[in-house]
């Protein structure tokens, strides 16, 4: 690996090239400004190495020029942003079930960020019945301990946070402090019952909802096809045959208004 890398440079430090440098941004953990800062400090060393750097062959430096290209492309960013990452980097996965149970289970990431917190509380959507609830620790897998409160319980807590003291919350014991720059990464699962979130209309089913999470996806039941979704969004078929709709919520942070209607396949409904 040393020798083809340093064949590579060499092949870059060629005074009749000129490096085009695409840097490839999706899933990553930062957005918005600090995004931002790590693609310039990318664009900051790479453009310190090719202004300064030698050629081996002519000992003389060349005019270099680089490009840096943010495109949505599976590519874990390793940049070694500075800070920690936050609740940008959340998402939302909801799997609907039979359109008549009106219930949807969800898989949700997020990341608790507060410096010395020992608890993270993960609201319920008023008109929603959770149950089935659980929690495991990203990191390790390990379930955590977790108990449904009030916001007035989350507020003796957590003194001054923003908690609706009407709402109910659950309240996840984390597995140690969130260290100083630091995090803790934790998955959420329960289901949600909401005729008004799920239902059927004809012989459609509808979902609509008010996302305000970065990142999510929709899956919809076994046997039904993509009617119309009122945001973009990229379908992929699951292993079992599912369909997904994956879509990202670009704006300043405000809630995404997501209406998506489905039907069953009609060969299926011929069979039946």
């Amino acid at each position: 690996m040393a020798a083809a890398g340093s064949r590579c440079l060499s092949s870059l430090e060629s005074g009749m090239r000129h490096p085009l440098i695409g840097v490839f941004t999706a899933q990553h953990n930062s957005t918005g400004a600090q995004l931002e800062d790590a693609l310039a400090r990318i664009a900051e060393q790479v453009a310190h190495y090719f202004s300064h750097g030698r050629s081996r062959n002519e000992g003389r430096t060349m005019k270099r020029y680089l490009v840096l290209t943010p495109l949505l492309v599976f590519f874990a960013a390793a940049t070694g942003a500075r800070g920690q990452f936050t609740s940008s980097d959340s998402y939302t996965r909801y799997e609907l079930l039979a359109p008549e149970t009106h219930q949807f289970r969800i898989y949700y990431e997020v990341t608790e960020t507060r410096p010395g917190a020992r608890f993270h509380f993960n609201p319920i959507r008023e008109g929603s019945v959770a149950s089935d609830e659980s929690v495991l620790d990203a990191a390790t897998g390990s379930p955590l301990k977790f108990e449904v409160v009030s916001g007035a319980q989350a507020r003796a807590d957590v003194p001054g946070g923003d908690f609706n003291p009407t709402a109910r919350y659950i309240k996840v014991h984390l597995a140690h402090p969130v260290p100083a720059a630091g995090e803790c990464r934790l998955i959420i699962w329960k289901t949600y019952k909401d005729d008004k979130s799920y239902y059927s209309e004809g012989d459609l089913i509808v979902f609509k909802r008010s996302l305000s999470i970065p990142r999510n996806s929709v899956v919809l039941p076994a046997g039904f096809e993509v009617v119309s979704s009122s945001v973009a969004t990229q379908v992929l078929a699951e292993s079992d045959g599912r369909l997904k709709l994956a879509f990202v919520n670009a704006g300043s942070g405000g809630p995404l208004e997501v209406t998506i209607k489905a039907r069953r396949l009609k060969k299926l409904e011929a069979s039946q």
